[in-house]
């Protein structure tokens, strides 16, 4: 369903809907909002509904990535010593200026942490039936301070246009790249 929604949008130009700031939190609650409501069935395309719907399918695919970049700047931060900010991104060279030990403890917690984000992003784009109870789930397990971390969208063309539905199929239905990531054909 997402699939045939996204394919009515224009790959060319990205959307303003690209260019957004959202703490953590509220980006984990209004991605499980998008797919519990793209989860009905899709009018037709000309239905009146269709057009909001086409929305949300972009919103909740221009969102999605978020749960696993926050989750990828923790994972950094947290195995190079360096601070965790909500709003700062640290280049991995100031670590030596940092050298904040988060012990082994908070790493494999992070590395745990961000491998499930990427089921979680994963089980929205597709809609799962059970997307919302994971979002859930996964926000339950994450440290307090995750909750305000702010993932800050940008409008780029080359992203934009990198991210059209139909190269991923064809990238996440090659035999090779699924051995290598792991992940299931669509």
């Amino acid at each position: 369903m997402l699939s045939e929604l996204l394919s009515a949008a224009d790959w060319s130009l990205p959307p303003m809907e690209m260019e957004f700031s959202i703490p953590y939190s509220a980006l984990l609650d209004e991605v499980a909002r998008l797919a519990a409501e793209l989860s009905s069935p899709i009018p037709p395309h000309t239905a009146p509904e269709w057009d909001e719907a086409h929305r949300k399918a972009i919103l909740l695919y221009l969102k999605c990535p978020g749960i696993v970049n926050v989750m990828l700047n923790y994972k950094i931060c947290v195995e190079h010593d360096l601070p965790l900010h909500p709003t700062v991104y640290y280049e991995l060279k100031e670590a030596r200026k940092y050298r904040i030990d988060h012990g082994l403890p908070a790493i494999d917690t992070a590395n745990r942490l961000y491998r499930q984000s990427i089921l979680v992003a994963l089980s929205a784009l597709d809609l799962s039936p059970d997307s919302v109870w994971r979002i859930e789930s996964f926000k339950a397990e994450l440290p307090r301070e995750l909750l305000s971390f702010v993932y800050t969208g940008i409008r780029d063309s080359y992203t934009w246009r990198g991210a059209c539905l139909a190269a991923c199929q064809v990238c996440r239905s090659s035999p090779l790249l699924r051995s290598i990531f792991h992940v299931q054909a669509v």
